[in-house]
């Protein structure tokens, strides 16, 4: 199995996501192939259909568009897992998340707001506690 990932985003502000792509292909398959993710960091996975999860299945050569969304500042490492009956392919990918609007430090609890004021980004104390903080 060949899988490619390609990070569109690797460094991103805490209020946004991380997008890449991730394709697999082998000779001759033209089957699924089940794709496993998982982070060092805090946060979590957003898939294609817009449901969150860290596993699903893709076709063969498929171009599959995935998000994920962290709780907290720092480096994180994102590791792909793409297999089928007989073969396994690993992959990782890393991803700096600075804080609100591009701070290094993470963010105290209240609500915040982006630069355009559309989307806003809510830390309470118990997703402080939960991250380590």
């Amino acid at each position: 199995i060949i899988t490619n990932v390609e990070c569109i985003t690797p460094t991103i502000n805490l209020e946004q996501q991380c997008k890449f792509i991730l394709t697999a292909t082998k000779e001759n398959y033209a089957g699924d192939f089940f794709v496993q993710l998982s982070t060092e960091g805090n946060g979590f996975f957003i898939l294609e259909d817009g449901s969150a999860g860290n596993r699903f299945y893709c076709s063969a050569d498929s171009h599959n568009m995935l998000s994920y969304q962290p709780h907290e500042t720092g480096l994180h490492k994102i590791h792909c897992i793409v297999k089928d009956d007989i073969s396994v392919s690993e992959v990782d990918i890393e991803v700096e998340v600075k804080g609100i609007n591009g701070s290094l430090t993470n963010p105290e609890p209240g609500v915040y707001g982006t630069k355009n004021g559309k989307n806003k980004l809510k830390v309470s104390q118990s997703s402080r506690r939960n991250a380590g903080f």
